[in-house]
């Protein structure tokens, strides 16, 4: 029973570790030299050289890319929520 328990608490401890440091500017630049995958920390793309940035699908806008904002959705989820419902009806 306790090495069942303690198995669980190691495995979300090594998840959460990893979560941690994939989460890093550092680590996503590295990532995004390897793979064209765009990074999700802002800080990112200051880090990546030039040619990297031009293979990421965002190419050069991913400086001046729109991140996601919280007070945006919840100040205008009423009428977002209308026109999304609009346009998927037709």
């Amino acid at each position: 029973m306790w090495s069942t328990h303690l198995l669980k608490s190691t495995t979300f401890l090594v998840a959460a570790a990893m979560s941690v440091t994939a989460a890093e500017a550092q680590n996503q630049a590295t990532l995004s030299s390897l793979m064209p995958y765009g990074p999700t920390n802002i800080e990112t793309a200051g880090l990546l050289p030039a040619d990297v940035e031009a293979n990421l699908p965002a190419g050069g806008n991913i400086k001046d890319s729109l991140f996601l904002s919280d007070a945006f959705w919840i100040d205008h989820k009423d009428e977002l929520t209308e026109r999304w419902n609009n346009w998927a009806t037709q």
